[in-house]
């Protein structure tokens, strides 16, 4: 039913979202100001906001309503409320050890990206290849 419908680009969205988000919180572990804890619990928050935004404008029309949501935002809600018990959490561990740069690990990092943003890529309409695209 979307054939020929401009649906809009949420998977670059995403991305555009990712990257800057990505930077911060690496800039975060390597000051040391914060634990791991928090960290990750800043990840869940700061993805769960992004994902519930992205969602409300996903041209997915057989992702089911409950309560006026769709299923896939309170899914990123529960994320933020996840998020927030994790940096509430006590630790009087370190959180890493030292932030240092790891080269191996930086590239290791970017292959992982990379190899996930094309196997969760956006549409590619030209494609005869299954699943390759939203519409059409």
């Amino acid at each position: 039913g979307l054939k020929g419908e401009y649906i809009l680009n949420t998977q670059l969205y995403s991305i555009l979202f990712n990257i800057p988000l990505g930077f911060l919180l690496w800039s975060i572990w390597l000051s040391q100001s914060l634990s791991s804890f928090c960290i990750i619990g800043l990840y869940l928050i700061f993805t769960g906001i992004e994902r519930f935004t992205e969602d409300a404008y996903r041209g997915e029309k057989q992702t089911r309503f409950r309560k006026g949501l769709r299923e896939n935002q309170w899914i990123a809600l529960g994320a933020v409320l996840i998020g927030i018990c994790i940096t509430m959490l006590p630790t009087s561990l370190p959180g890493h050890p030292g932030g240092t740069f790891n080269l191996v690990f930086f590239a290791a990092a970017v292959a992982g990206g990379l190899l996930t943003a094309f196997a969760m890529s956006m549409d590619f309409p030209k494609s005869t290849s299954r699943f390759s695209r939203l519409s059409g």
